[in-house]
């Protein structure tokens, strides 16, 4: 757990509130994550309007969206500096994923184009270049069509 403060709040209502107190939790930083180790996408950090969707009939999840809908990954360590990016994707039709940092509509690093798969569960590996990233950085994965994806992974 992360360090951090929470009010408390005791009442009847959210506005007949009675009794307030800070409490202060003590834990330590969660290290930033390192994206250029696989990542399954449905270890995302925030979405807009995304679903957990099967990754096969029997095991594991994928995250499904559509365009404009987005997942993120918070503080993520790209200090080393990555140059692609490569991520396993299904569609019925062919589609897209942009990559963007800071925000879903933050600056463009990269695009990966995924090619029709044939199907929701039939999964292809689809790769892109990215421009030089560096550093800290929040990791925006931006839906540009109607797919799934199951990881991604940042490569050097």
């Amino acid at each position: 757990m992360e360090p951090s403060t929470h009010d408390v709040m005791v009442g009847s209502a959210s506005d007949a509130i009675r009794q307030r107190a800070t409490i202060r939790v003590d834990g330590e930083r969660v290290p930033a994550r390192d994206l250029t180790r696989t990542t399954r996408a449905a270890d995302f950090d925030d979405y807009a309007g995304v679903e957990l969707v099967n990754e096969t009939k029997v095991r594991g999840d994928a995250v499904g969206a559509s365009a404009g809908e987005w997942i993120s990954f918070e503080d993520a360590d790209l200090r080393a500096g990555v140059t692609g990016v490569r991520l396993g994707g299904a569609a019925t039709a062919a589609s897209s994923v942009e990559v963007r940092l800071g925000s879903p509509t933050g600056r463009l690093a990269g695009t990966v184009p995924v090619p029709a798969t044939g199907g929701t569960c039939a999964w292809a590996t689809a790769t892109a270049p990215v421009s030089v990233v560096r550093g800290g950085q929040d990791v925006y994965l931006v839906f540009r069509g109607s797919l799934r994806i199951k990881d991604v992974t940042f490569t050097r």
